[in-house]
């Protein structure tokens, strides 16, 4: 199909930072959130994500307009918006003069912020910060950014910190949470978990296709005037938390720091995010972008300043955060797709520093030899039709398919609670990650300088969470979509990641999703287009990396029987793949009937899916459990297509209606086989 690609170049933001995103189509579209199945009219029907739109809103070119002040919106002039200015309760910054204006002050080398940036604010004792009590944990009174209580949303003055208002931003003036008709303001009647005594409500339609948000502005702190950033660091905080609480899923959240000093957020901003000229300085937010805002119940979210990565939207590689130098933190909503407004109505409470350090995956077992098979450390060999691991058991991959990095570089939903969510369910031990070597290769032309420390930001949460990682190369070729085969540059994708994870064997190749339309000898060795499944083994193994390989089999995965032995890949620590949806034909299970007896087999896919005919309510789920128990019989592992929430649904398919871990019928099926939650 045909993807709508678009760009934020050439877009100047005004005063707060907006972000473009990359997310898929909606509804109206062909295929809505890359449909497995039939990738072009008349190819046989396969399984696996194509691609659902990669567009990023592009943003027209914006000067800025004067800030509102106490919840009003800011003077035209801006395609972003102006921030509004939540008023400050009164009393809230000791010392401020009213009416006065700041004087200009700030290090040498920042950008000075005019008198009339920064409000007047009353004089007089400010609200106190308490200690927070709440699902047990504790936070200090001292490291309390925000708790909702007060009669205006502002940042609590400790130290070298506080009494500034929290403010929102957005691109036009009717998706504004401080406009008519929306809302921002403290709901008294409504505290999260802490009892805190009230909350932020922000509500908007969100007509804009572009983000909306809300954030603290830290450059701007106790003392009117100041503009030096924020040094968290020297305060001993790793990063924040907060707890939300929204009516529906708000998806494409970007949960984001500031740290420059030129930043967008500065009230004379002095960079874009394309370097192109005037402002060719680059701005920088670093986050977690595209992560979901639950519904229905108070749920808390971490961001810790060690595990933010630069926005994806970036034409520069991200050097890590500068905690030391923050000037804002922000809540921005962006709009799931082009043609959807990107409304939302959520309470934020409780908004507190970390001090707790940045958790680390644990190392793998320092095995490299069991049995007398070399493995990785801590990793995988075959023996057999069983795969065995570093202690010498029979393992067996129970987990989930996770789609959305192989067409958002930013991974659609894919956030620190995510991962642990899916990790909850006790018989959980695996995690497919579907990847576009697109995004990854230097030398093509879809390359994103941030997308391999968003992979590995993930794989490194599955390994925290205590599961292991496939590294899946969904997407090949130029442009980077379900090609027939894996292209030629696939060597060097599998050289790279190879040495990347050379050291750890929780992280499982598999080589390549779904082979289809091509012969058996190109299959396995390749050609002049193509490269063969012994081509990118030989480039894993002289990379050094004895991790666990798999090896999809040909009819998109499904098939093979027809392939072993006679044209088995030459090798240690390989087990095969197959994706026994049920539209197969022959029928599951003749696909790997015969394999299964004499090779290690992982069902890296399964089901139904639109390419069989199924509609998006059409959710069989005999289909699941028959497969599951036929795995069962056989030693065969598994994950399932696919961890997601999508508009097809059991067209998909999707397991989840929504990403709190509400189950489809068929995902129903699927947790219940991993032990239920």
């Amino acid at each position: 199909m045909q993807t709508r690609l678009t760009s934020c170049a050439g877009a100047l933001f005004a005063l707060v930072a907006l972000s473009c995103s990359s997310t898929p189509e909606d509804v109206d579209q062909v295929e809505a959130f890359g449909r497995p199945g039939q990738i072009n009219p008349g190819t046989n029907p396969g399984n696996g994500s194509t691609p659902g739109g990669n567009g990023a809103a592009a943003t027209p070119g914006a000067t800025s307009g004067a800030p509102g002040t106490n919840g009003a919106p800011g003077t035209p002039g801006s395609t972003e918006g102006a921030p509004n200015v939540g008023g400050v309760a009164p009393g809230a910054v000791p010392g401020a003069v009213p009416g006065a204006a700041a004087p200009v002050t700030g290090a040498p080398g920042e950008v000075p912020v005019p008198p009339d940036a920064v409000p007047a604010l009353p004089t007089g004792p400010g609200p106190v910060a308490r200690d927070l009590s709440c699902e047990g944990v504790t936070v200090a009174a001292a490291d309390v950014i925000s708790d909702f209580s007060t009669a205006e949303p502002i940042m609590y003055a400790v130290g070298t910190r506080g009494g500034t208002t929290w403010e929102t931003f957005a691109a036009t003036p009717a998706s504004d949470p401080s406009s008519a008709g929306n809302d921002f303001q403290i709901d008294p009647n409504l505290s999260g978990p802490c009892n805190s005594g009230g909350s932020l409500h922000v509500s908007s339609p969100g007509n804009t296709d572009y983000g909306v948000g809300f954030g603290i502005n830290f450059r701007t702190d106790a003392t009117p005037g100041k503009t030096a950033p924020y040094d968290a660091t020297a305060d001993g905080y790793t990063g924040v938390s907060f707890w939300a609480n929204c009516n529906a899923e708000v998806e494409s959240t970007f949960l984001k720091f500031l740290d420059d000093a030129t930043d967008v957020d500065v009230p004379v901003p002095q960079c874009s995010y394309d370097g192109v000229a005037p402002l060719t300085t680059l701005c920088r937010q670093y986050g977690v972008k595209n992560a979901v805002l639950l519904s229905g119940k108070w749920q808390r979210y971490d961001i810790y300043f060690g595990e933010t990565l630069l926005d994806t939207d970036a034409v520069i590689a991200g050097t890590g955060l500068h905690a030391n130098a923050l000037t804002a933190f922000q809540i921005q909503l962006n709009s799931r797709a082009n043609q959807q407004p990107n409304g939302f109505d959520c309470h934020i409470d409780d908004v507190h520093f970390l001090r707790t350090p940045t958790p680390r995956a644990a190392a793998p077992r320092a095995v490299t030899n069991i049995n007398g098979h070399t493995i990785a450390p801590g990793g995988f060999y075959t023996q057999g039709n069983q795969i065995f691991d570093s202690q010498g058991n029979v393992h067996v991959f129970k987990g989930f398919a996770r789609p959305t990095f192989e067409f958002d570089p930013a991974g659609q939903g894919v956030s620190r609670q995510d991962v642990e969510l899916m990790a909850s369910y006790p018989g959980v031990n695996v995690v497919r990650w579907a990847v576009s070597e697109g995004y990854w290769l230097s030398n093509h032309p879809q390359f994103n300088r941030n997308y391999q420390a968003y992979i590995d930001r993930a794989v490194q949460w599955t390994l925290q969470s205590g599961m292991d990682a496939i590294i899946d190369l969904h997407w090949s070729g130029n442009p980077a979509a379900q090609q027939p085969m894996a292209s030629r540059q696939s060597i060097t994708f599998w050289q790279q990641v190879a040495q990347k994870y050379a050291g750890d064997g929780r992280v499982i190749f598999e080589l390549y999703n779904e082979p289809n339309g091509v012969s058996a000898q190109v299959w396995r060795n390749g050609d002049g287009n193509f490269a063969g499944m012994q081509q990118m083994y030989d480039a894993v193994r002289a990379a050094g990396a004895n991790n666990l390989v798999l090896v999809g089999g040909l009819d998109f995965a499904y098939d093979l029987d027809s392939l072993l032995p006679g044209m088995a890949i030459t090798g240690t620590n390989i087990a095969y793949v197959t994706h026994p949806y049920r539209f197969k034909n022959p029928a599951p299970p003749a696909g790997y009937d015969a394999a299964s007896a004499i090779v290690p087999i992982v069902a890296t896919e399964f089901g139904d899916a639109a390419a069989g005919g199924i509609g998006r309510d059409s959710c069989d789920t005999a289909t699941y459990s028959n497969s599951i128990a036929d795995f069962t019989r056989r030693g065969m592992g598994w994950t399932a297509w696919a961890w997601v929430v999508a508009p097809e649904r059991c067209a998909f398919p999707a397991l989840l209606e929504k990403w709190d871990g509400t189950p489809t019928p068929p995902g129903g099926v699927v947790l219940n086989a991993l032990g239920g939650n």
